[in-house]
């Protein structure tokens, strides 16, 4: 391969699918180049030592912290853009994690960290707002004694594979299978009338821009086949204004077979023999998957098997009907986390601020054992692998570097809920995690729930609260709602937000659809019954974002406000 010379224009793709033998069984090809913490940081566990370019010691005494976020979902983009559309959103399109994602958190951190990470803990007693039942909660709070002076990306082997299939074609804000033309509420955004697949070559030539001359990009199409469209090849070495040029060529084409273009992507890992480079898959897509393998399992089974291998994945959500059920499912593996396009400058600019670390996962396998006479885990928020979770256990496969802004992190803490049981109030936390070499650390706290009535230890917790609780009740009138469209259930269910039990932790249920992938859109309505919850909810809601002090949390009041106003 050249390393001088005239930059290659390396665009192989002429308009006609190709499906690849082999690609299926990719996986068993792949080698393993995975990123060592201790080569970046100098120290695994540790860093108070941290290797540093010269002259830049004065400069990291004065560096922003970093804190983690958790995998998975990185925004609500996806609930928001159904809302502002008319739509009742999927419940998987609002995750706490992405929820989290959004907002800063004080931590709880009382003692700065000095080593790659370091939990801290807070407590809250808290009434629900519709029952008054006392609720408990406790905080994991994500610190580390990175800095932004520290961290560095290694080099990248990416590999972007781009969904060209007919879906991709219609418009941004409608439903593809509805067959029919969507009614907006409200004027749209300039860009929010654009097809998905205008959005997403905007969205790909934004993530090339981010790419340094030591990277490797390649880039793989699928529809009802998947083809190579661009070998893997040193940024250093590519006409990148010449791939730009032949992406915003693409047109749509057939049907879509995500699971081809997965495998496909995968095999282009197999020849790589740097060590020392990041290796990760970018899926663009709606994911409105309808030829190939069609199974949940199939698809996390090739995204699992890839991060065994050191290749992890990314997933970008493109159009108010991206399926988020699907990709949600896929996200809950090891380094893996996604991503719902709002519209491509918006997506530009979280690119900029955020691109290395999206691609750098850190801290791996993180578990909190509880032990308490007096409590259990009742339910986890901001990991999306919640459903792991015991009575005494929570877990969280991967944590990604996050900024900190005048002492919080974004995303940077876990909620548990908490329920009292017979026993004391004290809480024994063991928090183990393994590093990016396998090597795995330990540390125990002891925490205590003070007596009396409503309490929180920090503005973070307090939001954290608030904000799950507010995901609830939206995400339990989602599911009734959509309910309440299948024309097989009875006539005014029994809502799950009542006065009796509250705000009920919502349950998987299957949404209104012409297959699982293939959905149909569900007009924006709300019963009375979740008017009258809504209402109540948004009053305290609003009463709690004045005593957080923290404005942003006003974009929930005014969906909270948009709700309350619908009618059947």
């Amino acid at each position: 391969m050249p390393s001088s010379g005239e930059p290659i224009d390396d665009w192989e793709y002429g308009g006609t699918q190709v499906e690849l033998e082999g690609a299926s069984s990719a996986s068993s090809t792949t080698r393993t180049y995975g990123l060592s913490v201790s080569d970046m940081f100098g120290s695994a566990a540790s860093v108070s030592s941290l290797g540093r370019s010269s002259g830049a010691g004065d400069m990291a005494a004065e560096s922003q912290r970093l804190g983690y976020s958790v995998g998975g979902a990185k925004d609500s983009n996806a609930f928001r853009d159904d809302i502002a559309n008319g739509y009742v959103p999927l419940p998987t399109d609002l995750t706490y994690e992405g929820l989290f994602y959004e907002y800063y958190f004080d931590t709880g951190e009382q003692m700065p960290c000095a080593e790659l990470f370091c939990p801290s803990y807070a407590t809250a007693t808290a009434p629900d707002p519709i029952s008054g039942e006392t609720d408990y909660y406790l905080t994991v709070g994500l610190n580390s004694g990175m800095t932004e002076a520290d961290f560095e990306r290694k080099p990248l082997n990416l590999v972007i594979a781009l969904d060209i299939s007919g879906s991709m074609g219609s418009p941004f804000d409608e439903y593809y299978y509805d067959g029919k033309a969507a009614t907006m509420n409200g004027e749209p955004q300039e860009d929010e009338m654009e097809s998905k697949l205008k959005v997403a070559q905007d969205s790909l030539v934004a993530l090339m821009d981010h790419l340094r001359p030591d990277d490797r990009l390649g880039i793989v199409l699928f529809d009802d086949a998947a083809v190579i469209a661009k070998p893997l090849r040193l940024v250093s070495e590519t006409d990148m204004a010449g791939i730009e040029r032949h992406v915003r060529e693409l047109t749509p084409q057939q049907s879509t077979n995500m699971s081809a273009g997965m495998d496909l992507a995968t095999t282009l890992f197999a020849d790589v023999e740097d060590a020392g480079y990041e290796n990760r898959v970018i899926l663009l897509t709606d994911a409105q998957l309808n030829t190939g393998d069609l199974s949940e399992s199939g698809l996390v089974g090739r995204v699992e098997s890839n991060a065994e291998d050191g290749v992890y994945s990314t997933m970008i959500g493109i159009g108010v009907d991206f399926q988020t059920e699907l990709v949600e499912a896929m996200t809950k593996t090891r380094g893996a986390n996604y991503y719902s396009v709002h519209s491509p400058s918006e997506f530009k600019m979280r690119m900029d601020e955020g691109f290395d670390f999206m691609v750098t996962p850190l801290v791996f396998d993180l578990t909190l054992d509880v032990k308490s006479d007096g409590f259990d885990i009742e339910q986890v928020y901001g990991s999306p692998e919640a459903n792991r979770t015991t009575g005494e256990v929570m877990y969280v496969n991967t944590l990604f570097p996050s900024p900190t802004n005048e002492g919080e992190t974004k995303g940077g803490i876990v909620l548990l809920k908490l329920k009292r049981t017979e026993g004391n109030a004290n809480l024994t936390l063991s928090a183990s995690y393994e590093d990016r070499d396998g090597k795995r650390y330990e540390n125990k706290s002891t925490v205590t729930f003070p007596d009396g009535a409503e309490q929180y230890d920090n503005a973070g917790i307090r939001k954290a609260v608030w904000l799950a609780r507010y995901a609830d009740i939206l995400k339990d009138w989602m599911i009734d709602a959509r309910a309440e469209s299948h024309w097989w259930q009875a006539i005014d269910p029994e809502p799950l937000v009542n006065e009796e039990e509250g705000i009920t932790v919502p349950t998987d249920v299957d949404s209104a659809m012409i297959s699982r992938w293939e959905q149909t859109s569900v007009p924006l309505t709300v019963s009375e019954a979740y008017i009258e919850a809504l209402t109540k909810f948004r009053d305290a809601f609003k009463a709690e974002v004045t005593a957080i002090g923290d404005a942003t949390m006003e974009r929930e009041t005014e969906i909270l406000d948009q709700l309350t106003l619908q009618r059947i």
